[in-house]
C-alpha cells in the first residue's frame, strides 16, 4: 500500500492525482475524504463515482495508467468542520485490505437545514464557517408568492420586503451605514458626507441649462417646498434660505454672492441689500432693470460708506453735486430734494413783446423770472401771477424765455 495524493477540496475546484503505484492502472485505491464536500471522480477510462463527504470510498480501477480527476459537487453547512483534507492510499492487488467500505467518518453531528421553531427562545443565532450565500434566517408570508419577506445570509446581506409585503425598518436608535458616512442621531437628525446625483439634466433657468453632477433633493409628495437651516455660534438653527411648494419662489435671507446672480423672473427682498464688489450691479441680457418693488430706500453709496444718491418713500435725495450730461425728472408733480430745499414743480415758457402767456406750471408760481439775449434789453416779470398765467411786459421787437417754479 502507499499513499499516492493529499489535497485539501476546500482550496481548489478541482484537481488530480496519478495511479502510479498500480500495475497498468489496475488495482484497488481508497479515497479518505475528512471533509464537507462531497467529490465527482473521473478515472483514466472514463468512468465517473463519486466520493461523499465524511466517507471512507473504495475503488477499483481497471486501467490503464493515467491521471484520477477529482471536482467539487456540493458542500454540507457546517459551523466550524474539524478540517477540509483528503488522503488517497493505493493497494496492488497482493495487498490485504482490512474492513468494508465505504465507511461513514463521523467528524460532523449536525447538517445545516431548515429549522422550524415554535413559541420558543433562542439565546444565541449562531452561523459560522459557512460560504457567502448560506441562507441562515427566512421567512415567506403565507400566500405571497413573491419569494422570502426576510432573508439575511452568513454574508450579512439582509433583504426585506416583496412587491406584496413591503416591509419596513423602526430603529429607536441612531442609523449608520455606508462605513459611517451617512447616520441619524435618533431623534430624526441626518448627517451625511455629501448629497450627489450624476447626470442631473436641468432647462427650467436658461444660466444653469445642461447635465452635470448636482445635488438632487427631490419631495416625493406633491405640495412641498424645502426650508435650509445654517446653525450660528450660539447653536441657535437659523433660516437661510427656503422653496414655497406654490410659486417656487427661493428665498435667501442673507446672500452674499462673488459672482453674478441671474435671475429669469422678480427678484424679491424684504431687507436690505448690500453690494460690496467693485463690479457692476446690473441687469443681465436679455432682460433689465424695471423697477424695485416694495422698498422702503434704494441707496448708492461711495466705497467709503456715505450715500450720495437715495430713494425714500417718493423723495429723490441728493447729497453730492450731480455731474452728469443730462438728469431727467419727468412729471410735474412730486418732491425733489436739494441741498437746502425742494422743488415740487418747474416750467418754462416763452414769448415775444408785452404779453400775458401760460406758464405750463400746473399752480400758482412761488416765483417766475425771464431773460432775452438782446444786448441792453429788459424785461419785467408782471406781479399778476395766476395757476395758469403770467404777465411780462418787454420791448416790442424782443423775444425772451420764462421759467416759474413752485416750493
Amino acid at each position: 500500500m502507499q499513499i499516492i495524493a493529499k489535497f485539501d477540496p476546500n482550496a481548489a475546484t478541482t484537481g488530480e492525482f496519478a495511479l502510479s503505484e498500480l500495475s497498468n492502472g489496475i488495482g484497488t485505491f481508497i479515497l479518505w475524504n475528512e471533509s464537507n464536500w462531497t467529490l465527482d471522480i473521473t478515472m483514466p477510462n472514463g468512468d465517473t463515482d463519486i466520493a461523499p463527504a465524511w466517507t471512507a470510498s473504495i475503488f477499483e480501477p481497471k486501467g490503464p495508467q493515467g491521471q484520477v480527476t477529482w471536482m467539487q459537487d456540493s458542500q454540507l453547512d457546517q459551523v466550524n468542520p474539524p478540517q477540509s483534507k483528503v488522503w488517497v492510499v493505493a493497494y496492488q492487488q497482493s495487498d490485504n485490505i482490512a474492513g468494508t467500505f465505504p465507511v461513514a467518518l463521523v467528524r460532523q453531528t449536525s447538517v445545516g437545514n431548515v429549522v422550524t421553531t415554535s413559541g420558543g427562545n433562542v439565546a444565541n443565532l449562531i452561523n459560522d464557517g459557512n460560504i457567502a450565500s448560506t441562507q441562515f434566517i427566512e421567512s415567506t408570508v403565507s400566500g405571497d408568492g413573491g419569494g422570502s419577506a426576510v432573508s439575511v445570509t452568513v454574508a450579512g446581506v439582509v433583504a426585506i420586503g416583496t412587491t406584496a409585503n413591503k416591509g419596513s425598518i423602526t430603529l429607536k436608535g441612531p442609523l449608520s451605514t455606508d462605513g459611517a458616512t451617512f447616520t441619524t442621531d435618533g431623534s430624526g437628525n441626518l448627517a451625511a458626507t455629501s448629497y450627489n446625483k450624476t447626470g442631473i439634466t436641468t432647462t427650467s433657468v436658461a444660466a444653469n441649462a445642461g447635465t452635470y453632477n448636482a445635488i438632487d433633493m427631490t419631495p416625493t409628495t406633491n405640495n412641498v417646498g424645502m426650508v435650509f437651516y445654517g446653525r450660528d455660534n450660539t447653536g441657535t438653527p437659523q433660516i437661510a434660505a427656503s422653496v414655497t411648494p406654490t410659486a417656487l419662489n427661493y428665498e435667501i435671507y442673507a446672500l452674499v454672492a462673488t459672482g453674478d446672480i441671474t435671475s429669469g423672473g422678480t427678484l424679491h427682498n424684504t431687507n436690505t441689500i448690500t453690494h460690496t464688489g467693485n463690479n457692476s450691479l446690473a441687469a443681465v441680457t436679455p432682460g433689465t432693470v424695471t423697477r424695485i418693488a416694495n422698498a422702503t430706500q434704494v441707496a448708492l453709496q461711495v466705497p467709503g460708506g456715505s450715500t450720495v444718491l437715495s430713494v425714500v418713500s417718493n423723495a429723490i435725495n441728493c447729497s453730492q453735486p450731480v455731474a452728469c450730461g443730462q438728469f431727467n425728472l419727468t412729471g410735474s408733480s412730486g418732491n425733489y430734494r436739494l441741498y437746502t430745499n425742494s422743488l415740487s414743480r418747474w416750467s418754462d415758457f416763452s414769448g415775444t413783446g408785452s404779453v400775458t402767456v401760460n406758464h405750463n406750471l400746473g399752480a400758482t408760481p412761488s416765483f417766475a423770472w425771464c431773460w432775452c439775449d438782446a444786448a441792453a434789453s429788459s424785461q419785467t416779470m408782471g406781479n399778476t401771477q395766476t395757476s395758469t398765467q403770467v404777465t411780462v411786459t418787454a420791448g416790442a421787437w424782443l423775444h425772451w424765455h420764462g421759467c416759474a417754479v413752485r416750493y
